[in-house]
């Protein structure tokens, strides 16, 4: 059999990563091997965006990456692998992407599997 590569193009929030999960937790590989960003997907941990969640707690200061910054929201990768939402930021500057922050959760939203919070500070500008 062929090799065939497909490639899944979108905006953020398009779904592309929730098409790698379906794949990875729906698809058995008989034969080859089947990769998303360079790993195989039997090799890729099942841990849900809310198993992660429970590594954050309210009112606790994480340290993380702003991953996009659209229509007055940042959107956050924590260090311990949680995704989060920020709609403050107390820093005087704005935050960028690639900017890391520390942020402070207020809310953990278990629907969408996100923490939510306010910019504290920014550590550092990645200009």
């Amino acid at each position: 059999m062929e090799s065939l590569i497909i490639g899944i193009a979108g905006g953020s929030g398009s779904g592309k990563s929730t098409i790698a999960r379906l794949i990875a937790s729906f698809w058995d590989v008989g034969s080859g091997s089947i990769t998303v960003g360079g790993a195989d997907i039997r090799s890729i941990s099942a841990d849900t965006s809310q198993d992660r969640l429970q590594k954050c707690q309210v009112q606790s200061k994480y340290v993380g990456r702003v991953t996009d910054f659209r229509h007055g929201v940042a959107y956050i990768r924590l260090n311990n692998g949680v995704n989060a939402i920020a709609h403050t930021c107390l820093d005087r500057r704005m935050p960028g992407k690639k900017d890391d922050v520390s942020f402070a959760v207020t809310k953990l939203d278990e629907e969408r599997g996100v923490a939510v919070g306010i910019i504290t500070r920014i550590i550092k500008q990645n200009l």
